[in-house]
């Protein structure tokens, strides 16, 4: 058992090296436009979770579909829903967006 210890030791030690070594660089313009939308994504999470919308609360759960059907529409989603695959359940909202053509973005 004495002897397993520094090996063990060393194993975390050149992980930890190894996995620092080849982490990716933070996308600052990314990070910057992540963090300027915090706010908004707090106040919108904290209205999601206010919403009683336990398993089985049809209506609850047809009130958190309203809220982000509403928000995802507005970002240029379209947003439908279909039919839970088991009764008694909310139904499942879908939301897509159409690709962009050739050359847009």
């Amino acid at each position: 058992m004495k002897t397993l210890a520094p090996i063990c030791l060393w194993v975390l030690v050149l992980g930890a090296a190894g996995a620092s070594a080849t982490a990716p660089h933070r996308n600052e313009p990314l990070y910057r436009a992540v963090q300027q939308d915090r706010p908004d994504a707090l106040a919108l999470l904290q209205q999601i979770v206010n919403i009683d919308s336990g398993t089985g609360d049809v209506e609850g759960g047809s009130r958190v579909d309203a809220v982000l059907a509403q928000r995802l529409a507005a970002i240029g989603a379209a947003v439908r829903t279909e039919p839970a695959e088991i009764p008694g359940l909310p139904d499942n909202l879908v939301a897509s967006y159409m690709e962009p053509a050739k050359g847009e973005f």
